[in-house]
């Protein structure tokens, strides 16, 4: 794509893994006048979980206690299992090497015992383009944004 700017973030894990966890930032939704400013007090690093099946993105009770988060509205979120009333909050969150995401709407979700404090859900996933691969034994994750073409492994088949 020619002369468009485009953000990109890559990990590698050592071998297969079962998760996506990648360290991302989480503040309150303070006043900020540049998106692309490198994020500065306030700021969590916070392990974060990557989940395709998850419509939005969300944030521990603990981490958004931590935070100071206030309240903004309640909504039902569907689990797994059933139908939960959580509390919704706003918030900033900073994937490395990308502008921040702004006045991003994370519902609660009860702290989970892998020490995840956030989940990044297709709110922002599906702005862009996500690869898994697993190649050598083992797991590189990529996301960019926006998208920038198709990723098709049967089309290189056929084609090759």
């Amino acid at each position: 794509m020619e002369n468009a700017a485009y953000f990109a973030y890559s990990s590698q894990m050592e071998g297969i893994v079962s998760a996506i966890h990648t360290p991302i930032g989480v503040s309150a939704a303070i006043e900020i006048t540049d998106i692309a400013q490198i994020p500065g007090e306030g700021v969590q690093w916070v392990n974060a979980l990557w989940d395709t099946g998850a419509m939005c993105s969300c944030i521990s009770k603990r981490c958004a206690g931590i935070l100071g988060l206030e309240i903004i509205n309640i909504t039902h979120m569907a689990t797994a299992s059933h139908l939960v009333e959580v509390p919704v909050y706003m918030a900033h969150l900073y994937i490395p090497e990308f502008p921040a995401f702004v006045y991003l709407e994370v519902l609660e979700f009860q702290d989970i015992s892998d020490n995840c404090d956030l989940i990044i859900g297709m709110d922002i996933i599906a702005q862009g383009d996500l690869a898994i691969t697993n190649f050598g034994g083992s797991t590189f994750f990529s996301f960019r944004m926006p998208s920038l073409q198709t990723i098709d492994f049967e089309g290189e088949l056929r084609r090759s």
